[in-house]
Parts: structure tokens; sequence; C-alpha cells
């Protein structure tokens, strides 16, 4: 047995009833979460007008665009709501991954097309962040990481299009070693700032959802991909954590999922919550209410801040810079009040340009280790990256103990001299935090953001279990 057909034997025998209550609950959120995402992205000028190339290629009507009433094909569709969803960096995450375009926009697109049910829908999206939470992690030194794991995307197209169309094993080894034929490279320059960030999870998944429908028709691949000398880990990465990949069934990385409660990476989301709570507390705060605001944070969050310096467009305030910048997000916190996502658009932002970097001016980025520090021990005694690399493998773990922390502390001096301190540790919606906490951030961040009948898709993504053809939910969330 290899790793690429370890994977595919998984993957294509998962049954719902194989996967823990809690997983499915997870998964539910993670839709809301994902929806809500693509429905936020009708502000941005680059998914809008994706979606509009998209429904230009014509074709079949076999799956719903999300946040619009049209069917197109089922790439077509993948496409048009994947770059939607990744629009406003306002998607979810698990310990090693930005599963969720994929799981959740791949599953239902194919579900719809091939008259898949709910739990046909639920388990394709377990097997998703599963496998392409790991696929990530086994590259954790690099050459990439976070949104740029662009392949795991790959992975989880092919997953997801082989379970679809009911391959077996053998066939769906095929797909994957078809996907990682010539797998993505992407590239920091595209990634920090242009609409070609959007691309990232879009093609990829249509790449392995393509491989798929091949190894329906007979073709074959590798099936030793994925793990061969020669192969995509090694290639990209000959210290790559292979062991990640164990564990499959076991081990439940599904269990680390964090939403995102307003746009932005990840690694800037304490940060923001430090904030909104001194503004909720003592302001509201305008730019010129505020003498300086300092941020004490870890290494993660102020190289972030760097990257998203280097990278800035002189030409144009782009929503993706602020994404990656505590201090244009809280510049544009002081300016428009929120992160809503109407506040991302180019109109907006070009209008209002110099009063956001005005108030990005007065936030001073200092990396204290101590953050780290606090970080860290938010993690002790349960599962972390730490005890991960010890025990180098996945059998065993336990992702319900993982905590994603991110601590940052936010220091706000007004103009009168009254000085506020909040610590963030937790992002809110991260592995850490209260379930019934996140679920309700989930649900307000769903209907801040639908455009459509909320309180009916709430109770359908509920019932979804029940649900004998998710073509009928597809159009409510539509």
């Amino acid at each position: 047995m290899t790793a690429t057909v370890d994977i595919a034997e998984w993957a294509s025998s998962l049954r719902y009833e194989d996967i823990p209550p809690r997983i499915h609950e997870k998964s539910k959120a993670q839709i809301l979460s994902v929806i809500a995402a693509i429905h936020a992205g009708r502000h941005s000028e680059g998914a809008t007008s994706g979606r509009e190339v998209a429904m230009s290629w014509g074709g079949p009507s076999e799956a719903t665009v999300f946040g619009s009433k049209e069917k197109i094909r089922r790439h077509d569709a993948i496409f048009a709501n994947t770059i939607a969803s990744v629009s406003f960096d306002f998607d979810d995450y698990l310990c090693f991954g930005h599963t969720g375009h994929s799981a959740v926009c791949a599953s239902f697109a194919y579900g719809e097309s091939e008259g898949a049910s709910g739990k046909d829908v639920l388990a394709s999206i377990a097997v998703a962040n599963e496998v392409g939470g790991r696929l990530g992690g086994c590259l954790l030194l690099g050459p990439q990481n976070g949104q740029m794991w662009s392949y795991i995307h790959v992975l989880e197209g092919a997953c997801v299009a082989s379970r679809s169309l009911h391959l077996d094993a053998g066939r769906t080894a095929n797909a994957i070693g078809i996907a990682f034929t010539q797998p993505p490279y992407p590239l920091m320059p595209a990634f920090m700032g242009p609409d070609s960030k959007l691309l990232i999870p879009a093609t990829t998944t249509i790449d392995g959802c393509r491989a798929a429908e091949l190894a329906a028709r007979g073709w074959t691949g590798s099936h030793v991909i994925l793990e061969d000398k020669e192969g995509f880990l090694h290639r990209y990465n000959a210290n790559a954590f292979t062991w990640m990949l164990s564990g499959l069934g076991e081990a439940w990385v599904s269990d680390s999922l964090c939403y995102k409660i307003v746009p932005g990476c990840a690694y800037i989301d304490t940060a923001i919550d430090a904030f909104t709570k001194i503004s909720r507390e003592h302001g509201p705060f305008t730019t010129d209410d505020i003498a300086s605001i300092s941020v004490r944070c870890g290494l993660l969050t102020t190289g972030m801040e760097g990257f998203a310096t280097s990278y800035r467009s002189a030409d144009r305030l782009e929503p993706i810079s602020i994404n990656f910048s505590v201090a244009l997000s809280i510049g544009l916190m002081l300016q428009a009040g929120s992160l809503e996502p109407r506040f991302f658009s180019h109109k907006y932002l070009d209008n209002n340009r110099e009063a956001i970097e005005a108030g990005a001016a007065k936030v001073t980025m200092n990396y204290d280790t101590e953050m780290d520090k606090i970080g860290a021990k938010a993690g002790e005694g349960g599962t972390s990256v730490t005890s991960l690399l010890g025990a180098q493998t996945l059998a065993g773990q336990d992702f319900e103990r993982y905590v994603m922390a991110f601590p940052s502390e936010v220091t706000v001096t007004t103009r009168s001299g009254a000085t506020y301190t909040a610590l963030q540790e937790v992002p809110l919606g991260g592995a850490g935090r209260p379930w019934d906490e996140t679920k309700q951030l989930v649900e307000r961040k769903f209907r801040d953001n639908f455009t459509g009948d909320a309180d009916a898709a709430l109770a359908a993504i509920d019932a979804l279990d029940d649900c004998d053809d998710v073509s009928s939910v597809a159009s409510l969330l539509a």
C-alpha cells in the first residue's frame, strides 16, 4: 500500500455513517460560512466579473451559481463559486489549509449534477477536508503556505468528483495520479494583491474534478504520485512531512475547523477582535479621535504585515492588501465603522483611500516573543503542531483539543489621553473557542451576508442529512 492508494481507498469507501456526528455539524457550519462568503463576494468587482465570464461559457444547466438564480456547467459553477468565496478572505480554514472552497463548492456542484443526497454531500465535504488538511500539513515547511497551498484543492477536487462518480479505489487512485501530473506552483506576486489571487482555489479544484472524469473513462495515473521519490511531495520539499497523510478515519482534522467572522487573513483576526472589543466598550472611534494604536503580536502576524506592505499597489488600495494587513483593516474600521464586505468594493476604497491610509498610519505593529509564548501555552496539553512533530503520525491525535491561537494585544491611546488595552488569544470562530459561541457567530455571518431567505436556507442546511436530492437545497442557497 502507498499513501496515494491509502487516500484513494479511504476516500472511495467512506460512508456518512462512518463519520462522527460532530464532524457533520462542523461541516454544516462550514457550508454556511462558505455560502456567506460567496454572497459577500457580490461586492467584489473581480468575483463579479469572473462569474460573468463563467456564465458566458455556455453549456448544460448542471449546478447553481450561488448568489444568482442561474445554473451552468458544474466546472464553471465551481469556478464562479470558489472565486467569490475567496474574494475577501472571508473563508474558513483548519489546521493546515483553507479547504472549504473546494470541499463545499465541488461537493455541491457534483451533488446537484449527479442527484446526490444530503448525506452524500456531507460525506464528500468531510473527505475533502480530511485529505486537503493533511496534504497542506505535509508541506508545512513550504515552499508555499496557507492559502497558497493551492494543490490541496487538486486533491480535494479529485476525491470529491471520484466519490460522486462512484469510482472504486483503483480508479480514484488513477484520478489522483492524473490530477498531480503537473501540479500548481502559485507565486507570491500573483497572490498578494491582484485579482489573480482568486484563481488559487478555482482552477485547481476543477483540475482535480476533471482528472476524476478522465479516470471514469478509463484513463490511468500514477498510484505513487504523492510519495514517490520523484513524486509531488519530494519534488516540492525533500523534507516533506509525508506522515501527515496518516490516521485517516482515526484522527479528524475537521475538528480544527475555524470560521472567519470578519474578512481578513487568519493571522490578523485576533488583533481585529481586540480592537473591536475596545471600540464597542469605549468607542466608536474615528481617525481624528486616535493618537496611536499599538499592536503587540507574534511572528506570523508581523510577518504577514510585512508581506502585505511589500506587495501593496502604489496605484490603488486593493481589498486583498487590506485582508493581509492589521493596520489597513483598522484604518478601514476607523473610516467605515466596521469590516462589512460592502466596504471592500473598489468603489468604496477608491473614494476613501486617503482616509483609510491615514487611519492605518496611526497603527504600529510590534513583534513580541511573549505573544508567541502565550500562543504556545494555549495549545499545551492538546494537539498542536509541536505535539504532531513529536509524534510523527496523525494516528491517535485528537483534533478536538486543537487550539488555533494567534495572540495579539491592542492598545488604543486617544487624543484626549485615555488608554485602553485588550488581549485576544484565539480568534472568534477559531478552534478552541466555545462551539455554541462559534455556531451563533457563523449563523450571524450567514444572515448578514446571504441575499435570499435566510430562515429557509438555515433550516435546509440543518436538515441536510434528511435531504434526498441536494438540488432543492442548492436552489435555496442561490
